[in-house]
Parts: structure tokens; sequence; C-alpha cells
């Protein structure tokens, strides 16, 4: 399945099991990157919980 179909499947049937797909696939990613402009993990796990939040 597409990044697009699970989008739009969760905008369809509002069921977070879709949203958690996305979560598992890109935290890592985000979680880098946040990490490689904070430089502490704290900080970036602060920032990955609040990006994907927004994103929710």
């Amino acid at each position: 399945m597409t990044d697009l179909e699970i989008i739009r499947l969760y905008l369809e049937k509002q069921d977070s099991t879709f949203f958690s797909m996305l979560y598992t696939k890109y935290y890592g990613r985000v979680y880098a990157k946040c990490i490689a402009i904070l430089k502490q993990s704290d900080a970036a796990q602060d920032a990955v919980q609040d990006i994907f939040t927004k994103i929710f």
C-alpha cells in the first residue's frame, strides 16, 4: 500500500491504525533528522512527538 493510499484510508475511516502505519514507517527518519538538528536525544524525542501530534 502506498503512503497516499494509507492517508486516503485514514481520512475516510478515521482509523488510527493507518496513522500508526505511517508513524512506524517514518519515525526513524524523523527522529534522525531531529537528532541531527537538536543534538540531544530528549529534545529530539520531544520534537518527533510534537511533529506527529500536529500531523495527527
